[in-house]
C-alpha cells in the first residue's frame, strides 16, 4: 500500500542537549523544511520509494534526530526503525 501524498507526524525525541520535543504535524512528503511552532525546530519528511518516509529533525542547522518510517500494510499505526 503506498503512502499517501502527506503524513501526520509524531515525533516524540530528545533534543541535542536532552530536552523532550514532542510535536505533532502533518507535512507533506517533499523534502523540504517545514519549521515547527514554538522553537527552532524544523523538520524534513521525504518520500523514499512507495513505502518509506524519512524524517529529519534540525535545531540551529544541526540534526538533532533522524528516523526511516516503513509504514505497516493495513494497520493503523506506523513501525519505526532507527537509521
Amino acid at each position: 500500500m503506498p503512502l499517501p501524498a502527506g503524513f501526520l507526524f509524531h515525533l516524540d525525541a530528545k533534543d541535542a542537549d536532552k530536552n523532550p520535543v514532542k510535536p505533532t504535524h502533518r507535512g507533506e512528503l517533499d523534502g523540504r523544511d517545514q519549521p515547527l511552532p514554538g522553537g527552532d525546530a524544523v523538520l524534513v519528511l521525504t518520500r523514499f520509494g512507495e513505502n518509506m518516509i524519512e524524517s529529519t529533525l534540525t535545531r540551529q542547522g544541526k540534526v538533532v534526530d533522524r528516523w526511516r518510517r516503513f509504514p505497516d500494510r493495513g494497520a493503523a499505526t506506523k513501525s519505526a526503525e532507527a537509521q
